[in-house]
């Protein structure tokens, strides 16, 4: 006789959630295109998990949000899925701890800026060029 279980779902590959989670991160949120990202630091914590850490930029929570915006919609990835991202807990101003399908992932940036910030300096760099050539 077959048991039946609650979670029919096999719990994630760490490894696996990494790759999924990192590359939606570094590839189509405003912490990997953003202009004024510096030292984007990677590491796994002891007894499991992952940081990730920069300096400038937009906050962690700006980038939580895209994350939650891109697994919900799966026309624009299927990398993360709704309900994916789960435990959310700003434990302090400026981070974020999460899990991504049951792993744990803290963002942990660094005199960051936000968004809007970081458009306005890319505005005015623009017009610094613009000018330049003139």
């Amino acid at each position: 006789m077959l048991a039946v279980t609650e979670n029919l779902v096999a719990p994630a590959r760490p490894y696996e959630t990494l790759g999924r989670f990192l590359s939606l991160l570094l590839e189509q949120t405003s912490a990997a295109s953003a202009t004024t990202v510096t030292g984007l630091h990677i590491w796994e914590k002891y007894g499991g998990g992952c940081v990730v850490e920069w300096t400038a930029g937009p906050h962690a929570m700006q980038v939580l949000r895209e994350l939650e915006m891109l697994a919900d919609d799966d026309a624009t990835t299927t990398r993360l899925s709704p309900g994916d991202i789960t435990d959310v807990d700003e434990y302090c101003p400026g981070a974020v701890k999460f899990r991504v399908r049951g792993v744990q992932f803290e963002l942990r940036p660094v005199d960051t800026v936000g968004v809007e910030a970081e458009r306005e300096q890319l505005r005015n760099l623009i017009r610094e060029c613009r000018d330049i050539r003139r």
